[in-house]
């Protein structure tokens, strides 16, 4: 399907009869295509849209790296979208090199920093505080920037302990 729209994934997958494309680098680079494609459709949508929120939250993956998540939420064509635009890995958890993180990321997609008109983290110190946090410091260059206190991670923090304390719920999910 994807090959229809996109020349370097035609060109790949017309390849020898033989070749069965399951190398691990094969799968990476064919999943970095489509996420480029994504995010190009994603970006586009948020220059036309001219304002956007941005949710962003920090853990932990597999090899213990810390990866930000970041969202971006506007307003397009009379309804509202929520899209997941990148996972970075975090060099430095301190609010300026999370901030550095966040202003790269926005830039490689192609979206202007400078639009965004709210922005949400949970209530870690170094992303909320509002002295040196990464909202405080991101409202410095972006004043119109509003910061949302994010609940989302309290929901969490309730589903993982009904699951470790009410066996009905840890069956169920």
């Amino acid at each position: 399907m994807i090959s229809r729209y996109d020349e370097i994934v035609k060109r790949k997958l017309s390849g020898p009869g033989n070749a069965k494309y399951t190398h691990h680098d094969i799968q990476n680079e064919l999943l970095d295509i489509t996420a480029g494609m994504i995010r190009k459709d994603i970006s586009k949508e948020v220059m036309e849209a001219e304002h956007f929120a941005l949710m962003v939250d920090e853990t932990k993956d597999v090899s213990k790296q810390e990866q930000l998540s970041i969202v971006v939420k506007y307003l397009h064509q009379q309804s509202l979208h929520e899209e997941f635009l990148d996972f970075t890995t975090a060099e430095g958890l301190d609010a300026n090199s999370l901030l550095k993180k966040i202003l790269e990321s926005l830039a490689k997609c192609g979206i202007d920093h400078n639009a965004c008109i709210g922005q949400c983290y949970d209530g870690a110190a170094v992303m909320s505080g509002h002295i040196s946090g990464v909202q405080e410091k991101f409202r410095r260059e972006v004043s119109q920037a509003v910061y949302v206190h994010c609940c989302a991670p309290r929901l969490n923090l309730v589903l993982v302990d009904c699951v470790h304390n009410v066996q009905a719920a840890a069956e169920f999910l």
